[in-house]
């Protein structure tokens, strides 16, 4: 069984790399730690190890990549692999205080320009927003577009000195065939900094086949 298993996952890289060569960046979901650190060459990994409390997609191995130039910004890059399976791929972005963007929403503007360089080359389209309510995200339905972090609500957290905590406003997702991708912020307005996640995973249905060659 373990061979027969072994031989899916391998027809399964095979013949989605001849379809589409990379999911994101420079690798197909699926591809082995192995494989994507190849890919990433001459790049070194900063970090790599084998945990059971990564809670990303059930990943127990993480491989990071840190200062990274992604679309022209410095990104760290964060690699999750489940049963050595690439399952999900991270990019943190930060504009700092003193990163000569001048106010709030110049860096969140910059930052949100990479997300969008990075799924309009995948074609992905909105999928559906959550929003932020009474403490919790919600799924908005039949709604694929939100409002958060705009040009007024970045001059209302300057001017009051509020904080946007990891987003407290809003979250969409967009996708293709094969790949979702979510958009995360967290900002500190004591210091205008701007901590960003990009996060990309496979579809549901990508997912179910990795999961039936898990072993």
């Amino acid at each position: 069984m373990k061979n027969i298993n072994i031989i899916l996952l391998f027809l399964f890289i095979t013949i989605t790399g001849i379809a589409q060569s990379v999911d994101v960046r420079k690798s197909v979901w699926g591809a082995t730690s192995a494989e994507v650190k190849k890919a990433e060459l001459p790049l070194i990994p900063s970090i790599e190890k084998d945990s059971n409390f990564i809670s990303q997609k059930q990943a127990n191995k993480i491989i990071s990549y840190y200062n990274v130039v992604v679309e022209k910004q410095i990104a760290q890059i964060d690699y999750f692999f489940r049963n050595d399976k690439l399952v999900a791929i991270c990019f943190t972005i930060q504009q700092k205080k003193d990163s000569g963007l001048t106010n709030l929403y110049s860096k969140i503007n910059m930052i949100q320009g990479v997300f969008n360089k990075l799924v309009q080359i995948k074609g992905m389209k909105p999928v559906y927003c959550w929003t932020y309510d009474n403490g919790s995200f919600k799924q908005q339905a039949q709604k694929t577009s939100c409002t958060f972090a705009d040009k007024t609500t970045a001059a209302e957290l300057e001017k009051h000195s509020l904080e946007l905590n990891y987003i407290n406003r809003a979250l969409f997702v967009l996708g293709n065939e094969r790949s979702l991708a979510s958009f995360e912020f967290d900002i500190k307005n004591n210091d205008n900094t701007v901590l960003c996640w990009l996060n990309f995973c496979p579809t549901k249905n990508v997912e179910q086949l990795l999961q039936s060659t898990d072993f």
